[in-house]
C-alpha cells in the first residue's frame, strides 16, 4: 500500500444519512411487495419486500451487520431490516464503491463472536487514495467480480448436471436412512490456540463446523470421510 495514502479513522468519514432510516421487525418482512428489504443476512442480498412508505433514499450505501459483519453495497431504494443494521455513509472524499472495498478489509475485533462489532469497526483506519486511484481500485475489482460470476454461474450448471445424474441412477436403487448404512460421530474439540493459520513443517489440517480452519500438530483422522457441518453457520 502507497503510504503516502492517508489513514482515516472510519468513524470521521462517515455523515449523516439523509431522510429516513425506518427499520422494520423481522415478522413485518413480506415475500412480495414494493421495496426490497435489506437486512444483516449473510447469504442474501435482498430478504424479502416491504409495503411500509417510509423508505431509504440515500443511496448508495453500506448496509453493516453488527452481528454479522456483512458489508453490502446498496443502490437502490430500500427498507432496512431492525436486527443489527448499520448504514454507513462516507463523506464526499470517498466514491462510496471504493468506501465499500477498502471497509471489508477493516480487520473487526471479535469477528467471530456474538456481539455487536460496529464500536469495533468505526475505530478501524482505511485509506484514502486520490480519486483516481480510487477509481482504478474499482474498475479493476469489478473485472475480477465479473469473471468470479462467470464461474460461479458455470459451477452451478455443472451441480445441476451432476444433481440430475445422481437423482436419475439412485432411481434404479432403494432408499435407506444415514444411520444405518454409517456412523456418525462428533469431532474432538480443537482449542484455538492449537490452531496455526500456516502450514509448517509436519502439520495437519484442521476443518470445523465452518469449514477449513487451520493447521494442527496432531491429527484425528486417516483416510476419507464425508464431513458435515454440526453447529455454526456453514452447517
Amino acid at each position: 500500500m502507497n503510504t503516502k495514502w492517508d489513514l482515516k479513522r472510519i468513524e470521521s468519514v462517515l455523515r449523516p444519512i439523509s431522510g429516513n432510516i425506518t427499520r422494520i421487525t423481522e415478522s413485518e418482512i413480506l415475500k412480495e411487495g414494493k421495496t426490497p428489504v435489506i437486512t444483516q443476512e449473510n447469504e442474501k442480498l435482498i430478504s424479502g419486500y416491504s409495503n411500509n412508505a417510509d423508505t431509504i433514499t440515500d443511496f448508495p450505501i453500506i448496509v453493516f451487520g453488527d452481528h454479522s459483519c456483512t458489508f453490502k453495497y446498496i443502490d437502490f431504494e430500500f427498507v432496512r431490516g431492525a436486527d443489527g443494521t448499520q448504514l454507513l455513509k462516507p463523506i464526499d472524499e470517498f466514491i462510496p464503491k471504493y468506501f465499500y472495498y477498502a471497509i471489508q478489509l477493516a480487520d473487526i475485533n471479535n469477528r467471530n463472536k456474538y456481539e455487536r462489532h460496529f464500536k469495533y469497526l468505526k475505530d478501524e483506519f482505511i485509506p484514502l487514495p486520490p480519486k483516481p486511484v480510487q477509481e482504478k481500485i474499482i474498475k479493476e475489482i469489478s473485472a475480477l467480480e465479473q469473471k468470479e460470476k462467470v464461474e460461479r454461474e458455470k459451477e452451478e450448471k455443472l451441480n445441476q448436471q451432476i444433481y440430475k445424474l445422481f437423482a436419475s441412477e439412485n432411481e434404479k436403487g432403494s432408499i435407506r436412512k444415514l444411520e444405518e448404512i454409517c456412523k456418525m460421530q462428533a469431532g474432538k474439540f480443537k482449542s484455538p490456540n492449537d490452531i496455526l493459520p500456516y502450514n509448517d513443517k509436519w502439520l495437519y489440517p484442521c476443518y470445523g463446523g465452518n469449514g477449513f480452519r487451520g493447521y494442527t500438530k496432531t491429527f484425528t483422522h486417516i483416510g476419507k470421510h464425508p464431513l458435515v457441518g454440526r453447529q455454526g453457520a456453514l452447517c
